[in-house]
């Protein structure tokens, strides 16, 4: 129980706004248990709780005042000079309210709703009625939700929709009805239960309540396979027929750049290449590599994943050699002095043996006298006449 008083229970409702579309409020209820229903007994506004703010644990008194920070005298203060409440509902523009006033307020229900999770506050759907039903309650879907995109390939074009996937079940969303409580990131609720989804916006499946497919005509298709589902294989598994899909395992290198920065201190730089694209070790929405090409009048995709195991092995054992990184991209001596750029080399060419086990290669741009110090290091050598470079 959030409160001292055992006899009164906190809940948060999800409550369709006017002006706001579905936001969230806090209601104090009167638990009949026998009955199995919870009556409301009022709506906790920023007053209330501030009278009696000492019954609440730090925990809850947070998602209240997240939750107080989109009610709508706060997002009066903040975007209107008007100090009537009808009139500023009445008149805030559908551009304010759609660009500015959602997106903040689903940002902040995105921020909340894990924390009422935690706390085990319960969920409700409120309408008119004063009593609310235990069997109602809104169930939070256990880890994160995920989505199925289907293309089927026909003679009369590609067909495409979406199903949820949760707990090894697929779910339709034809004809359910269906909450956003967020855009991105999705959070929605159907039937009774919220979904999180981790990597997909609520958009995305709205019209799939109403229709069983998307069709896309014949002539359309090749920019839409070398344009959408190729943005979607990168980052979904999908379902398909009538194209194919082929995994490729891609030719890698990583090179490390010895280099001075802006402010003359010597640095490593770390960066990946396959087959010819490059990547820094954080460039996580890049971990796939996808190529769309037609071979005898049939759409094929060719797949290639980033080796982050061997990427991070890389990574590791600059660590074990007392290198450091905030980005794991630049890398320094950890406690070293930047004006002995000889100790740098002759540290880097210490461990060059086991990075190029891992398939690494080491540049400098630093002065080539310290080639002979360090024979496994690629130095540049700059032509001052054409400003050409080549490699010693």
């Amino acid at each position: 129980m959030q409160l001292k008083n055992l006899e009164e229970k906190l809940i948060i409702a999800v409550v369709q706004h006017k002006s706001w579309d579905y936001i969230l409020v806090p209601y104090i209820v009167a638990e009949n248990i026998e009955k199995m229903t919870a009556d409301i007994l009022y709506r906790l506004t920023a007053v209330d709780y501030m009278k009696s703010k000492a019954d609440y644990s730090p925990e809850v008194s947070k998602i209240l005042k997240t939750i107080y920070s989109f009610d709508d005298n706060t997002l009066m203060k903040a975007h209107s000079k008007s100090n009537f409440l009808n009139e500023f509902l009445d008149k805030t523009s559908k551009p304010i309210t759609e660009k500015v006033i959602r997106p903040y307020i689903e940002k902040k229900i995105a921020d909340v709703i894990p924390l009422i999770i935690e706390q085990n506050i319960p969920f409700f759907f409120k309408s008119h009625n004063k009593t609310l039903y235990y069997e109602d309650e809104i169930k939070v879907a256990k880890d994160n939700a995920g989505v199925i995109f289907n293309f089927n390939k026909t003679e009369n074009g590609t067909e495409y929709f979406l199903n949820i996937k949760h707990d090894n079940k697929e779910i339709s969303l034809l004809n359910k009805d269906l909450i956003v409580l967020s855009n991105d990131p999705s959070i929605i609720i159907l039937g009774n239960i919220l979904y999180n989804f981790a990597d997909i916006d609520s958009k995305k499946l709205l019209p799939f309540l109403t229709k069983e497919a998307i069709l896309v005509a014949p002539q359309n298709e090749k920019a839409y396979y070398d344009t959408y589902i190729r943005k979607v294989l990168h980052s979904h598994t999908i379902k398909h027929t009538g194209f194919s899909i082929v995994e490729e395992e891609l030719k890698k290198q990583a090179k490390l750049s010895i280099e001075k920065n802006i402010e003359g201190k010597i640095v490593l730089i770390l960066k990946y290449h396959y087959d010819g694209a490059s990547y820094f070790f954080d460039d996580t929405k890049q971990n796939k590599i996808v190529d769309f090409s037609i071979e005898n009048e049939e759409f094929v995709f060719t797949i290639s994943q980033r080796d982050l195991t061997w990427e991070k092995e890389i990574i590791e054992i600059l660590g074990s050699n007392n290198f450091v990184s905030n980005d794991n991209k630049t890398f320094k001596i950890k406690d070293f002095d930047t004006d002995k750029e000889l100790v740098f080399i002759e540290k880097i060419a210490a461990i060059s043996n086991e990075l190029a086990d891992l398939n690494l290669i080491i540049k400098s741009n630093l002065d080539k006298k310290y080639a002979v110090k360090a024979p496994k290091i690629e130095f540049q050598i700059k032509k001052k006449m054409t400003g050409s470079t080549s490699t010693l």
